[in-house]
Order: C-alpha cells, then sequence, then structure tokens
C-alpha cells in the first residue's frame, strides 16, 4: 500500500511569493505507543526553494526504529535518527540491546504494533519511528519519539493521520514541538482501504496562507486546526510522568477544529 498525497497547481508566482518571504511546508504524523512517555518531531520541513508546480507527499506503511541517547527531552530537542533499523513492516519485533544495537527479532507481516525491548546497559533511551515519504530531502526523518527506561517493553503503532501546514518560521526537521505552530490541515488516512481509492482535494489560499477544501466530499475528510493547539489533543505522543501510558487517539478530545473552508490542492490516493 502507498499513500499518496500531491500538492497540485502550485502557480509559478505563487511559488515565487512564498519563496522569496521564506515559508515552508510542515507535516507533523501520529503514533499510537504504550510502556512510555511520548513526544512529537516535525516529521518534514520542505522550504518553498524546493516548491514545484506539483509536491508529491507519498510514502508506504514501512518504518524504521530509531535509537539515541539523550538527558532530556523537551522542546526544541532535535531529534537524530542516525542509530536506525532496516525498514520494517508493522508486527515486527525489535531488540536495543546492551551495547545499544538495534536487533530485528521479528520480522512483521504488515499489521499490528512494533514492539522494542530496551536492554541497554546504559539505562534509559529514547526510541521511536522514522518514515521517509518524497516530501523529505534526507533520512532524517522521525515522527514518534519515546523515552523508555530499561528493560521496559515500548510498542508503537502509528496512526495513519498528517497535519499539514505552512509557517514562514526556521523551524527544523526533526525537532520537538508541544503545540502546532501554525494554523494546519488534519488529513484523516485511518479509514482508507487499498480498494476505496479516495482523494482529498485542497486549494492553496493566498489571502491568509492557509488550505481549503476544494470540494464538499474533501471537507468530509478534514479537519482545520488551529495555531498553538496541543499535539497531545490531536495525536497519542504526549508528555506523561513515568507509570503514565499515551491513550488511543479514539479516547481523546479533539478541540480547535473549524469547517476547512481555505487552502491547496492536495489529491490523497491510496493504492497497492
Amino acid at each position: 500500500m502507498t499513500f499518496k498525497i500531491s500538492i497540485i497547481n502550485i502557480k509559478e508566482n505563487d511559488q515565487e511569493y512564498y519563496r522569496n518571504h521564506h515559508w515552508c511546508l510542515y507535516a507533523f504524523k501520529f503514533c499510537k505507543g504504550t510502556g512510555a512517555p511520548g513526544y512529537v518531531p516535525t516529521w518534514f520541513a520542505l522550504q518553498a526553494n524546493y516548491w514545484s508546480e506539483n509536491i508529491n507527499i507519498f510514502y508506504k506503511p514501512t518504518y524504521s526504529v530509531f535509537y539515541q541517547r539523550l538527558s532530556e527531552i523537551d522542546d526544541d530537542t532535535v531529534i537524530e535518527t542516525s542509530t536506525h533499523t532496516p525498514g520494517i513492516e508493522l508486527g515486527s519485533e525489535v531488540l536495543l540491546n546492551e551495547n545499544n544495537r538495534l536487533i530485528v527479532t521479528k520480522h512483521g507481516l504488515g499489521a499490528g504494533p512494533i514492539i522494542v525491548t530496551n536492554k541497554s546497559a546504559s539505562g534509559r533511551a529514547f526510541l521511536g519511528l522514522t518514515g521517509r515519504s518524497d516530501a523529505h530531502l534526507d533520512n532524517n526523518t522521525p515522527f514518534a519519539v519515546f523515552d523508555v527506561a530499561k528493560d521496559n517493553i515500548l510498542t508503537m503503532e502509528p496512526i495513519e493521520q498528517v497535519l499539514i501546514f505552512l509557517a514562514s518560521l526556521d523551524v527544523q526537521q526533526g525537532i520537538i514541538r508541544s503545540n502546532t505552530f501554525a494554523p494546519g490541515v488534519l488529513i484523516d488516512l485511518t479509514a482508507f482501504s487499498p480498494s476505496a481509492n479516495p482523494k482529498v482535494e485542497l486549494l492553496l489560499n493566498t489571502h491568509n496562507n492557509g488550505l481549503k477544501a476544494a470540494d464538499d466530499q474533501s471537507a468530509k475528510m478534514l479537519k482545520e486546526v488551529d495555531a498553538d493547539t496541543p499535539l497531545s489533543i490531536l495525536g497519542p505522543q504526549r508528555k506523561l510522568s513515568a507509570n503514565s501510558f499515551p491513550s488511543a487517539l479514539g479516547s481523546q478530545r479533539v478541540i480547535n477544529y473549524k469547517d476547512s473552508s481555505k487552502g491547496f490542492t492536495i489529491t490523497l490516493d491510496v493504492s497497492e
């Protein structure tokens, strides 16, 4: 299965405007985890210098587990994923051994959570998932990270929801954030099946630098999200005490949503 999000028909003069004013296309992707408190890094940050008439954000549900040794995580912490597994399917199991080496102990078949056991001699470990899309310019693509105590077992299951937005800010890809930093659109991919072949079409609104649905059917698949919305409300990763676990997305209350009415054209297609 490939999730295909394409931002299309961006006029040349609009590309020039956003390039000259240093705008960037950002995204967050969400993940359900149990066994450790979680945090949300920016999934990608695509500067307008790299925009064209069409921007493809294609990705497959194939992920890598990464390890990073940190003392603490807070807003503005940059997540690096140089220590990571090869691409693995959902349902896989991974061991972080005493030498901080990641070993895939079971290869999944494409369904279920990814399970990681922390046996690091260093004790506490920051573990998470990466997933590359065609909008990424490099391979540092984290979208979820969890603070895992020694001997704990972490389960991670990506939630196929992507929040995209524009901002004239210089926020690095892979940097931790607690809140959204610009208005955006949450695209819900969770109900899509390979045979459904759904499409979500959005239009660029240069009057407010926002995103809007192009038709009523597309509007049903989108939610507008205000700036400064806590990411803990939108997705399961959140800062918790050591004995608390993130909740499933369905049990959380969603706020700061509006009827979609402003923005790009995006075509979303899910296919084998």
